[in-house]
């Protein structure tokens, strides 16, 4: 999956923020935090209030639906036949039950990607330029970097206190 993660480097870059980090090959999460820092920076020396997130997505890669992440990749337009991969492979996917001496029971896993797969990370990627799109470029003010499962987000507070930026944020994310 690597080769073919390599080989879509350049349609990724049509479509992957310079905000996404880590999961697309030449960007560091080192980059990111030298960002916020200069917004730091640049508040301070303004007076400009920041309010920042950090997220961390707990057990991000069990609670992702592959069909949702697969529709981001199409949205984007990731070619078919590399849709069909993780699409065939999440469809077919079991899981075993095993509760001490009882039966071993398969299940269709619905909920959860693979997490040490290249795979994943494009998976994940694709939902975090969706949530982006949907989310932080409509908050006034905001800016946000994604490395993988861990999301920073960032914003002035020159019109608006820190409060009403969280809550809104909060609100478009679904939070409460």
């Amino acid at each position: 999956m690597s080769d073919i993660i390599a080989q879509l480097a350049d349609w990724i870059g049509t479509w992957a923020l310079d905000e996404l980090v880590r999961s697309v090959p030449g960007r560091r999460p080192d980059l990111l935090h030298e960002r916020l820092m200069e917004h730091l920076k640049e508040a301070r020396e303004n007076g400009i209030d920041l309010v920042a997130l950090k997220l961390v997505l707990l057990k991000c890669f069990d609670n992702v639906i592959p069909e949702r992440a697969i529709c981001a990749l199409e949205k984007l337009g990731c070619p078919q036949e590399v849709c069909n991969m993780p699409k065939s492979l999440y469809e077919e996917c079991e899981r075993l039950l095993d509760k001490g001496a009882c039966a071993k029971k398969a299940i269709g896993a619905r909920i959860s990607i693979l997490q040490g797969c290249p795979g994943s990370r494009l998976l994940l990627t694709a939902l975090a330029a969706v949530w982006h799109h949907e989310v932080v470029a409509k908050t006034d003010d905001s800016e946000a970097g994604y490395v993988v499962d861990d999301w920073l987000v960032w914003a002035k507070t020159t019109n608006r206190s820190a409060i009403d930026i969280v809550e809104d944020f909060m609100e478009r994310v679904g939070g409460h």
